[in-house]
């Protein structure tokens, strides 16, 4: 058994994707269900040499003979559907002729996550990020020209079948640590905005330390935002997002305590901030069925999880991923981080 592609192969590819570019332009909603929405789904590895072939401007016949003289492989499947996804992203490029356009397919969006900020007197930690480590990759992003969105432009987005802008960025902060303050006017100070996960309860009933942790995580006791503060940030264009009322693990509730919480904490901060709030965050990351449709059913555009994946069209509207920043990233360890979000190829590095 050959494991190249024929010709017929080639064309049935490149007419697949003629025919997914035709749907997508006459019904851009449908983007997420079609091979179009998913470059990045499959191995890490393919995806990444798919990248390399369109980055070379590879030409589809040239793929032809790729593997010519290779039989009888225990992976020929698996070559045989990687060069058939080549030609097909290939086809894509061609029946586009917008060069924009199909780098916004291809590239991904990547919400990253931070939970506090340390000043220079403060040690830092995982989830404590050095107030200055912060400013530097803010500055790396206005630098390299990185389209900073705000969580709830990028769903509206997605939400209307339209694609991000290339190289685009969201940033996420969770559980509304009183150090956010500080990262506020660093991003002001950048023009940048971000999304702020807030406690409801804890915001609302003027709660002011972080007890809903283990007593040996760095984060337990930690001082939260005040109510007036929230106001302030508001006012100065600071987003704000749900994070339940009281941060549980959803998945070990029950389905009628998991809509208090999710749908009861959007009712809460509108209630105290006079204004919709349309995004939600999975405490822990922790989340089921039975949770993603009750954001849903409550109303949110959208809900972030903390798996570690860029995102693309057919990432799920409520499972979209984010990558977590670490305390102790340097500046290299955060570019690096950005690469690895985007690729995956040693992921296993971020979680350790």
């Amino acid at each position: 058994m050959s494991v190249t592609l024929t010709l017929p192969d080639i064309r049935h590819a490149q007419r697949a994707a003629a025919t997914d570019v035709e749907t997508f332009r006459s019904d851009p909603c449908a983007l997420p269900h079609l091979k179009l929405g998913s470059f990045a789904e499959g191995a890490a590895h393919a995806v990444l040499l798919r990248r390399i072939v369109l980055w070379l401007h590879v030409p589809a016949r040239l793929l032809s003979g790729l593997g010519l003289g290779l039989r009888n492989l225990s992976w020929s499947a698996n070559w045989q559907r990687f060069l058939y996804d080549c030609c097909y992203w290939i086809g894509v490029r061609q029946a586009l002729a917008d060069d924009n356009c199909f780098e916004r397919l291809i590239s991904g969006t990547t919400i990253l996550m931070y939970h506090g900020f340390a000043q220079r007197d403060e040690s830092t930690s995982r989830y404590v990020l050095p107030l200055r480590s912060f400013e530097q990759q803010l500055a790396w992003l206005r630098r390299r020209r990185y389209n900073v969105l705000d969580l709830e432009t990028y769903l509206q987005c997605r939400q209307a079948g339209q694609l991000p802008p290339a190289r685009s960025v969201v940033i996420t902060i969770d559980d509304g640590y009183a150090d956010n303050c500080l990262a506020h006017q660093a991003l002001r100070q950048h023009g940048m905005s971000a999304t702020i996960f807030l406690v409801s309860d804890y915001v609302r009933a003027e709660r002011s330390r972080n007890d809903w942790d283990d007593a040996t995580d760095t984060l337990t006791g930690r001082a939260l935002l005040t109510l007036s503060d929230v106001r302030h940030m508001q006012r100065q264009g600071m987003r704000f997002g749900a994070h339940t009322r009281h941060h549980p693990w959803l998945t070990a509730l029950s389905t009628e305590t998991q809509q208090d919480e999710i749908a009861g904490a959007r009712h809460d901060l509108e209630a105290a901030l006079c204004q919709p709030v349309l995004t939600f965050t999975y405490p822990h990351g922790a989340n089921d069925a039975a949770s993603r449709r009750l954001a849903q059913e409550a109303g949110y555009l959208g809900a972030c999880d903390t798996h570690l994946a860029a995102n693309y069209p057919s990432t799920p509207l409520f499972n979209q991923h984010r990558l977590e920043i670490r305390g102790n990233f340097s500046l290299f360890d955060f570019v690096l981080a950005l690469w690895v979000g985007q690729h995956r190829l040693f992921a296993k590095w971020l979680r350790k």
